[in-house]
């Protein structure tokens, strides 16, 4: 039996080493697989993992199990692997030294244009009220029309208000018609990231 097991020494590795795991790089989730540990604590994943982590460090020197090769994630400088037991998730943290550098163009090859046809459409808020037995009727209404189109839109917020029958002394004659609250214009222009406004505007603080 001494014989037989010094010469094949891969049998000599446990089932228990063995783990499947939720496996997560960096926060981002890879789904399901296999991974094998030590008694040391040290967790141990495929070279397919590597290649698709992109890591560009030499991967160490690999341990082998039933003819595949495990390399250890401790083996890269400040590189870890948690365990979540409840969870059975293996939450492995990589530096951004281990990964190739990318450079992202924000600005892109082309300036965005925006495309939209004509149209328009409004909000409304419609309010009746009859207040001491009918002495005073109030109809009042608040509307926001927008009219869109590829040069830009025009937006207003508009009051409607209409008393009828007996006036209260408290309201001003001239408090019925319409209100322009506001009117603004605005052209919107993504590829340079920047709106420009015309008209009345409300800003915040």
């Amino acid at each position: 039996m001494l014989l037989i097991c010094s010469a094949h020494p891969a049998l000599a590795e446990s089932p228990d080493d063995l783990l499947l795991v939720e496996l997560r790089f960096n926060g981002e989730s890879y789904g399901t697989a296999v991974v094998l540990t030590d008694d040391e604590g040290g967790f141990y994943v495929e070279k397919q993992w590597l290649d698709l982590w992109e890591i560009i460090t030499p991967a160490p020197s690999p341990r082998q199990y039933a003819g595949k090769s495990f390399f250890a994630i401790d083996a890269f400088d400040d590189a870890s692997a948690v365990l979540n037991l409840q969870e059975l998730v293996l939450d492995v943290q990589m530096p951004p030294r281990h990964l190739p550098t990318r450079v992202v163009n924000l600005r892109g090859a082309t300036d965005l244009k925006p495309s939209a046809s004509f149209g328009a459409f409004v909000d409304y808020d419609w309010t009746y009220r009859d207040q001491d037995s009918g002495t005073v009727r109030t109809f009042s209404s608040l509307l926001r029309p927008v009219v869109f189109g590829s040069r830009g839109n025009v937006a207003a917020n508009l009051l409607f208000r209409d008393a009828s029958a007996q006036r209260s002394a408290a309201l001003a004659p001239d408090a019925d018609g319409m209100t322009v609250l506001d009117l603004t214009y605005t052209l919107d222009d993504p590829g340079n990231v920047r709106s420009v406004r015309v008209g009345d505007v409300i800003s915040r603080p």
